[in-house]
């Protein structure tokens, strides 16, 4: 990973002056998923693409002005926001919360959410 530590090339800083400027470059994906699914079998996919991704084992540093490096991000797994609700159409609001947050300078990688539905009584 060490090797990887490198500052954006004139591309990347680019892509990043869009995405802080317009957080407009945000990826997200939306699936609907039949049948089992819990945050441990998540959590466990995102360690296996961490471990074979090196930049999700990375984050930003610095500042456009002064220059972005990509630099280790702390141990740790990436992180994985639960949402339980009664509220099928739940997921909406926190897509639109998620396209919505200005991107900044973070020592993790985003957050991946799982929005599942609250259990039956």
């Amino acid at each position: 990973m060490t090797a990887d530590l490198r500052p954006l090339t004139p591309f990347e800083r680019g892509f990043e002056h869009l995405n802080q400027v317009a957080s407009s470059l945000n990826v997200i994906t939306l699936s609907r998923i039949e049948g089992p699914l819990t945050p441990a079998l998540v959590q466990g996919a995102l360690q296996r693409l961490q471990q074979q991704h090196p930049r999700l084992q990375c984050c930003l540093e610095g500042s456009l002005a002064q220059g972005l490096r990509f630099r280790a991000a702390p141990p740790g797994p990436l992180p994985l926001r639960l949402v339980t609700t009664e509220d099928p159409d739940a997921w909406r609001s926190h897509l639109h919360q998620e396209l919505n947050t200005p991107p900044s300078q973070r020592s993790r990688p985003r957050p991946m959410g799982l929005s599942q539905p609250a259990p039956h009584r």
